[in-house]
C-alpha cells in the first residue's frame, strides 16, 4: 500500500531487451541507458548552448534511469527550433510509454509557453494530436493485455495516496515570516523559505524570459513550478 510506480510495462520491455542482446547484467543497462542519455547532453548544447551542456554533465542525476530525456530533448527542440509540432508531440508522446509524469509535465509546459507567445492555435492542437496518439496507443496496449486497471492504480491512484500520507505541509508565508526560530520550529521553515524561494524564482524568470521572448527558458522554467509540488510530495 505504500508503493507505486511511474513507469509503464514498456519500461521493463525495454531493459529486458538490452539483457537479451547483452545478456543478464547488471551494467548493461546502465552502460546503455548513459550512452543514450549522452545524447541529451548534445540536444542540451544545441538548445542552449555549451555552459547548459557543461552543467547537465556535472549535474548529480541517475542518467541510466533518465535516458529518456534525450527524446524529451529532442521535442523540446523540435517545439522551439524546427517548428516541428506535430512530430515534437509524437515524440514526447512516444516517451509516455517509458515514464508518464516526466513527459506529461513538458506537455502540459510546452503547452502553456505555446499560449504565452501566440503560437497559432492550429500548430498548438498539432502539436496534442502528436502527443495523444502514442498515449493512445499505450492505453490501447495496457487494456488489451489486461493490465490497463492494474496500471491506472499503480502510477495514478496509488500514487496520489502515497504522495497525499507522506508530503511535507507547506505553511502559508505569514506563517513563515511570523513564526519565531528554534530548534523545533527550524524544519517547517526550512521547507516553507525553500519553498517560496524557488517558486518565487521559477515565477519571476519566466516573467523574465517571455517579456525576453525566450520560449525554451519559459518551458523549461513552468516545467519547474509544475514539479514543486511533486518534489516536495517525493518520500526520499
Amino acid at each position: 500500500r505504500n508503493f507505486f510506480a511511474v513507469f509503464p510495462p514498456v519500461d521493463n520491455y525495454y531493459y529486458a531487451l538490452i539483457m537479451k542482446i547483452f545478456g543478464p547484467s547488471v551494467q548493461a543497462p546502465r552502460i546503455v541507458s548513459s550512452v543514450i542519455f549522452s545524447g541529451a547532453v548534445v540536444m542540451m548544447n544545441l538548445l542552449a548552448g555549451p555552459i547548459a551542456a557543461l552543467l547537465l554533465i556535472f549535474s548529480d542525476v541517475s542518467v541510466d534511469r533518465l535516458f529518456f530525456m534525450t527524446p524529451i530533448f529532442v521535442a523540446i527542440y523540435l517545439f522551439v527550433k524546427d517548428r516541428h509540432y506535430f512530430l515534437a508531440g509524437l515524440l514526447l508522446g512516444f516517451v509516455s510509454w517509458f515514464r508518464v509524469d516526466i513527459p506529461g509535465t513538458f506537455f502540459i509546459a510546452m503547452i502553456v509557453g505555446g499560449v504565452l507567445f501566440r503560437i497559432q492555435k492550429e500548430k498548438i492542437v498539432f502539436f496534442i494530436v502528436g502527443y495523444i496518439l502514442p498515449v493512445l496507443g499505450l492505453v490501447a496496449w495496457l487494456t488489451y493485455h489486461q493490465v490497463w486497471h492494474q496500471f491506472y492504480q499503480q502510477a495514478i491512484t496509488q500514487a496520489l495516496l502515497v504522495t497525499k500520507s507522506t508530503d511535507l505541509s507547506i505553511p502559508n508565508l505569514w506563517q513563515v515570516v511570523s513564526r519565531e526560530f528554534s530548534p523545533k520550529t527550524f524544519y517547517s521553515l526550512y521547507i516553507g523559505v525553500y519553498f517560496f524561494l524557488l517558486l518565487t524564482s521559477y515565477i519571476v524568470g519566466c516573467v523574465w524570459c517571455i517579456k525576453r521572448k525566450n520560449l525554451l527558458g519559459s518551458i523549461f522554467l513552468i516545467s519547474g513550478i509544475l514539479c514543486i509540488p511533486y518534489i516536495l510530495g517525493r518520500t526520499d
